[in-house]
């Protein structure tokens, strides 16, 4: 199994159950981000549902990368920004060996052109100081500056979530043009239900032969209410039903 599924706040109810969000929905004072962060939530509950694990069984690195113990098969990896949240899910079959615990990394960014994308020049500020040297060729040779930026910085992103260093490592060296981290990266642009552009990149181990499905997850009528919603929408695109 290898899916990418993205959740629009706009989407959930305002009257979820809050028994099932972490506990820390709780303490976001700013309601749009701790809708944002029960959109995620409600992700993950759904993954996880999916591949039977119970949401004890999640634990995290000392730098918050987050695994399950009992199921080295199975990777996921959470993202947010605007009112979008994703989540990425790989799992593999009894096929593969794996010498270490499986691994994916997901990133999703607004893609507005504010800060350092609003233009040209701020772009190849930004890009001096944290991009590699192929990748600032990348985008020096492209006229869209601003998708390439984006594109490479959701990438890195999700290289960073992959390896678990997060911003623990110096961007630059998070060359998303190295063969040496032995990875992939499928990338797509997506919108949110007011048509605001976002980037997506998600990072998977070399020897994956398969690129995960992508899925804007939406309810049949009104709002999503629960974590079952969630995963039952999943289930029903995943088959095709």
């Amino acid at each position: 199994v290898f899916l990418v599924c993205i959740l629009d706040t706009a989407d959930i109810s305002p009257e979820i159950e809050v028994d099932f969000v972490a506990p820390r929905a709780n303490t976001i004072s700013h309601e749009p981000a701790r809708r944002l962060h029960i959109a995620g939530e409600l992700l993950r509950g759904a993954m996880m549902s999916l591949c039977g694990i119970p949401p004890e069984d999640v634990s995290y690195t000392p730098l918050g990368k987050p695994y399950t113990p009992s199921r080295p098969d199975v990777a996921y990896s959470i993202s947010h920004s605007g009112t979008l949240a994703a989540c990425a899910l790989l799992t593999l079959d009894g096929d593969h060996i794996i010498e270490q615990p499986l691994s994916v990394g997901v990133d999703i960014q607004r893609a507005d052109g504010s800060g350092s994308a609003k233009d040209n020049a701020s772009i190849m500020r930004f890009a001096n100081r944290f991009y590699s040297d192929a990748e600032i060729a990348e985008i020096s040779a492209v006229g869209d500056k601003k998708s390439a930026f984006y594109r490479i910085w959701t990438m890195k992103e999700a290289l960073l979530k992959y390896t678990g260093e997060g911003l623990s490592r110096p961007l630059k060296s998070a060359d998303t043009k190295s063969e040496s981290f032995g990875v992939r990266y499928v990338t797509h642009d997506v919108f949110d239900s007011s048509g605001m552009k976002y980037a997506l990149a998600v990072c998977f181990p070399a020897y994956v032969n398969e690129y995960p499905s992508l899925y804007r997850i939406t309810p049949n009528d009104s709002k999503f209410y629960r974590a079952q919603d969630v995963k039952d929408a999943i289930i029903a695109l995943n088959t095709g039903n």
